[in-house]
């Protein structure tokens, strides 16, 4: 990731993802089906926002590299995430994914 990207802040209580909700980002079902089909990695920052009831919003793509698809990958994940509830939400909060080429399936 470039060296000006902004930080990964999800460690903050109010922007901490319940990593649950966010399983096809780790599991690889959220690749981009062209880019796993010609085993090209890539990354996406994105940005979202927080409500207390444990809700995201406002997600948006900062930075997405080789190809625009990582980027929309992550941000469709992020629109089912959740965040613990709290007092209250947040406002910038960005989250740095990876995607690493899946592991093919055996038998696939």
């Amino acid at each position: 990731m470039p060296a000006d990207a902004p930080a990964d802040n999800g460690e903050i209580p109010a922007c901490s993802i319940d990593p649950k909700t966010i399983s096809t980002l780790f599991n690889g079902n959220a690749y981009p089906t062209a880019e796993a089909a010609r085993r090209i990695e890539g990354y996406a920052i994105v940005g979202y926002d927080t409500a207390p009831w444990g809700a995201i919003g406002n997600v948006h793509v900062i930075a997405s590299e080789p190809d625009q698809a990582f980027g929309q990958a992550a941000r469709n994940a992020l629109f089912s995430a959740k965040i613990q509830t709290s007092d209250v939400g947040h406002v910038g909060c960005v989250r740095r994914v990876r995607f690493h080429v899946p592991m093919e399936r055996p038998g696939g």
